[in-house]
């Protein structure tokens, strides 16, 4: 994967958490960062925060617009650890 590309995909993950920023339910980014301070490594963190993300989609109530971000977001990075193509 070229730089850019993985550029992208950091980008796309950053903005589904700036999303989760904004729901009203302020202990989704809570509990989202609790779990990401475990990671020990770049991989782990992104690992767990895609585990986090696809946890918050089949049960949490959230936005449209963040529920989408968050898709893309499991999405970039499975692209990020080469399980998929962008």
């Amino acid at each position: 994967m070229s730089e850019s590309a993985y550029n992208h995909e950091v980008q796309v993950v950053k903005l589904a958490i700036d999303l989760l920023r904004t729901e009203v339910d302020s202990s989704l980014i809570n509990e989202l960062e609790e779990e990401q301070r475990a990671a020990r490594t770049g991989l782990e963190w992104y690992g767990i925060t895609k585990s986090v993300f696809e946890r918050f989609l089949s049960s949490r109530q959230i936005s449209n617009e963040t529920r989408a971000a968050l898709t893309e977001g499991v999405h970039a990075v499975r692209v990020i650890y080469g399980s998929v193509e962008t």
